[in-house]
């Protein structure tokens, strides 16, 4: 909700963001937006729990699987995509954009992915200015979005600290976040005296 927010304040063509339906449980899995789609079911991460839905009868399978434990899902639209990227923030100032081509339709699924890092862009460099004034407290998330076949931007969701860092910089991203945790650390401890 935030960021559809941050959508409808800076306009679709500033803040592209992926177009979702939200199932709060298998019953209200009734209508469902024209095929292609994917499912992302409960918790999904590293293209675990996301499902493509080429049709109506692939919609009724998944929402006979869903009403098992009845847990929330989302469909959006399946993108053709060229690659995903992904913007890291690590407060007070330090930016990482990589991205992720793969051979399957989950870019980000399982290690035949292959990583390159990019240029933070301005828009890139906007997107995260926005996240952060949208939710303040959080020094430290990623901004996933995907490119399609035909250059477009979308993007598809913001991890918090969990979103885990690529295994070429995980030494430098750690060390960004050890000493945003002793800047907080820091001005609790000052807060107090």
């Amino acid at each position: 909700g935030i960021l559809k927010g941050i959508q409808q304040r800076i306009g679709k063509e500033n803040f592209p963001l992926i177009e979702q339906y939200y199932y709060s449980d298998s019953q209200e899995m009734i209508i469902s937006p024209s095929a292609p789609f994917v499912i992302k079911y409960s918790f999904p991460h590293a293209g675990y729990g996301k499902i493509r839905v080429r049709d109506g009868h692939d919609f009724e399978d998944i929402r006979s699987i869903v009403a098992i434990d009845n847990y929330y899902c989302a469909a959006e639209p399946l993108i053709d995509s060229e690659y995903e990227i992904r913007i890291c923030f690590i407060a007070p100032d330090y930016y990482r954009v990589h991205k992720r081509v793969s051979c399957g339709w989950k870019v980000n699924y399982g290690y035949t992915n292959i990583r390159e890092d990019i240029k933070m862009t301005p828009m890139y460099k906007m997107w995260v200015d926005e996240v952060r004034n949208a939710l303040p407290g959080m020094d430290c998330f990623a901004i996933d979005a995907i490119i399609d076949k035909n250059g477009n931007h979308i993007i598809l969701e913001v991890n918090g600290s969990s979103q885990g860092f690529t295994p070429e910089h995980n030494e430098e991203c750690l060390q960004h976040l050890k000493k945003l945790v002793i800047l907080r650390c820091e001005e609790i401890v000052s807060k107090k005296e």
